[in-house]
């Protein structure tokens, strides 16, 4: 189902100048307070949209997916681009934005086309990922029982965190696959940055590659054969 036309235009308008009354984005918009309270309250459920102590402002999710959606249009340069990044950088703590004017320094305006790439490709990543999620079941299941298992959301910051983990693995990725590889960066900061998540990744795919031979082990072991009656 396509989202109403009310809500593209708040989260364009939250993109460019963030965050933003109720008050204000009526003023901005010309909708009424009654159906911007009612767009608003829709988008926090589906965790596009925040609460800001001066307003409301996309989530980082609600960034990337805004970034996602603009990445193949030919009329948003790098000028809307750096003026989106700017402003997020002021009221988000991801490295990625923080950091921007280092990054620009580095591989100068390819940055923002590599985090616009990297936005849609994450987007991409998500929205068609499928997770599994091992639960222990609350007690032993009869053939035919129906029993209700809760499977746990997780939080928005949760969610957030693993959005600008697989963001900024995926920009590194990109901006060190192209044929000329940039020098190493000069910055402290971006080489802590990389490092920091360059090991989360490594301590990640350990724990499940752990977890695969696990299962494997549990799979191929020996069952213990049952032993034969005695006679009497």
């Amino acid at each position: 189902m396509r989202p109403p036309k009310s809500h593209k235009i708040i989260i364009e308008k939250l993109a460019f100048t963030p965050p933003l009354t109720i008050y204000r984005l009526s003023k901005e918009t010309g909708y009424s307070t009654s159906t911007l309270h009612q767009a608003i309250k829709t988008l926090i459920l589906n965790r596009l949209v925040k609460k800001h102590k001066d307003g409301f402002a996309l989530t980082f999710i609600g960034l990337v997916k805004y970034l996602a959606i603009r990445f193949a249009d030919p009329k948003f340069d790098h000028t809307q681009i750096s003026q989106i990044i700017k402003e997020y950088a002021s009221i988000d703590d991801c490295p990625l934005l923080t950091l921007h004017q280092a990054f620009q320094k580095w591989i100068g305006n390819e940055y923002y086309d590599n985090i616009t790439f990297a936005s849609y490709l994450v987007n991409h990543i998500f929205e068609t990922q499928i997770h599994i999620t091992y639960i222990k079941a609350p007690k032993p299941i009869k053939r035919g029982e129906k029993i209700p298992i809760r499977v746990p959301t997780p939080t928005l910051e949760q969610q957030e965190k693993e959005w600008k983990h697989a963001l900024a693995l995926t920009f590194f990725n990109l901006t060190l696959a192209k044929p000329t590889k940039p020098k190493q960066p000069q910055d402290q900061n971006i080489k802590n940055y990389l490092k920091k998540n360059l090991n989360e990744e490594i301590t990640k795919k350990k724990k499940e590659i752990q977890k695969l031979k696990t299962t494997l082990q549990n799979l191929t072991q020996p069952q213990p054969t049952a032993k034969p009656n005695k006679a009497y």
